[in-house]
C-alpha cells in the first residue's frame, strides 16, 4: 500500500501495531514540531491501548523496527503525550490536524 509517498506492508503494519499494542497509527506532516529532521525522518502518532505503559527501552526498539518498515528514520510519538500530558495547544493542534491514520483496529 502506497500511503503519502510511503510503501507500506499493511501485514507487515498490523503485525507491527498489534505486537506493540497500537490501536491507531497516523503519520504525521513533516511541518509540524515533532518531526527533527523533515528531510529524512517521518514523524508518526501511535495510540496505545489504554493499559499500556512503555519503558524507554521499548520506545527505542518501536522506533528502529518502524524505520525498518517504512525504510526511513522515524520519530514515534505516543497520543498521550501530545493530547493528554502537553500544555501546548498550537503544537497539539498542528499534530491532530496533520494526522493521517495508516492503522486502526
Amino acid at each position: 500500500m502506497t500511503k503519502d509517498g510511503l510503501e507500506l506492508s499493511q501485514e507487515a503494519l498490523a503485525a507491527y501495531c498489534e505486537r506493540w499494542k497500537i490501536i491507531e497509527l497516523s503519520v504525521i506532516d513533516s511541518n509540524t514540531p515533532v518531526d527533527v529532521d523533515a528531510d529524512d525522518s517521518i514523524g508518526f502518532l501511535a495510540r496505545f491501548q489504554p493499559e499500556v505503559m512503555r519503558r524507554y527501552a521499548d520506545a527505542v526498539a518501536m522506533e528502529r523496527e518502524l524505520a525498518e518498515l517504512v525504510g526511513r528514520d522515524v520519530e514515534l510519538t505516543d497520543y498521550r503525550t501530545v493530547v493528554d500530558w502537553s500544555d501546548n495547544a498550537i503544537r497539539r493542534t498542528a499534530i491532530l490536524k496533520s494526522a493521517r491514520t495508516v492503522y486502526a483496529t
